[in-house]
C-alpha cells in the first residue's frame, strides 16, 4: 500500500502520511502479530529535499502506532537541489 506526495498536502509531513497509511489498515493487534509473525512487515519513506540541514523526528505518538504493530520504519533521504536559471 502506497501514500503518494500528491495525495498529501502542502503541510503534511512524514507523520501525516504515516498515520494515514495507518489509518487504511485495521488496528487490530492480534492481527499484526499474525502479519508480523510470518512476514516482513514495514513502512518505507522516501523523502525528497529542497533544501540542505532540514530534519525531521518522530513523536512517541506514531513510535507507539508503529510498535503496537510491531512494524518498523526506514527512510531515504535525497536532496534536490534547485535546478540554477540561466
Amino acid at each position: 500500500m502506497t501514500i503518494e506526495s500528491k495525495a498529501c498536502d502542502e503541510s503534511d509531513d512524514v507523520e501525516d502520511a504515516i498515520r494515514m497509511l495507518l489509518a487504511r489498515l485495521p488496528p487490530d493487534p492480534e492481527l499484526w502479530a499474525s502479519l508480523t509473525s510470518a512476514y516482513a512487515v514495514d513502512v518505507f519513506c522516501g523523502l525528497f529535499l529542497a533544501s540542505t540541514n532540514r530534519g525531521f523526528s518522530i513523536s512517541p505518538e506514531v513510535s507507539k502506532l508503529l510498535s503496537d504493530r510491531q512494524v518498523g520504519i526506514g527512510f531515504d533521504v535525497y536532496f534536490d537541489p534547485p535546478k540554477a536559471v540561466s
